[in-house]
């Protein structure tokens, strides 16, 4: 009976582990969740007119010059290309 508890303990311990990675991984999701949720509402308020800007668009005050041919990509686009792509093969 020895013998058996002893290769179940790391067994039991990686599930322990496990659930408790799980349990963070929720709690961060939730949080996630909640703030993108807030940024939601912030966002429909404001286009609403109802208040001042609160979203404001980021611009770097030094430019990177490593990215001055940087395009932005629609990747939607790109994702409809992409199943075109793989019907028409």
């Amino acid at each position: 009976m020895a013998r058996e508890t002893a290769v179940l303990a790391p067994q039991a311990t990686a599930v322990r582990s496990s659930l408790l990675h799980m349990r963070r991984m929720c709690a961060s999701s939730m949080k996630v969740q909640s703030a993108w949720q807030s940024v939601e509402r912030d966002l429909r308020s404001q286009m609403a007119g109802g208040e001042r800007v609160l979203v404001e668009e980021y611009v770097e005050k030094v430019p990177n010059p490593s990215l001055k041919a940087f395009k932005p990509v629609d990747l939607s686009d790109l994702k409809r290309r992409n199943t075109q792509d793989s019907k028409k093969s």
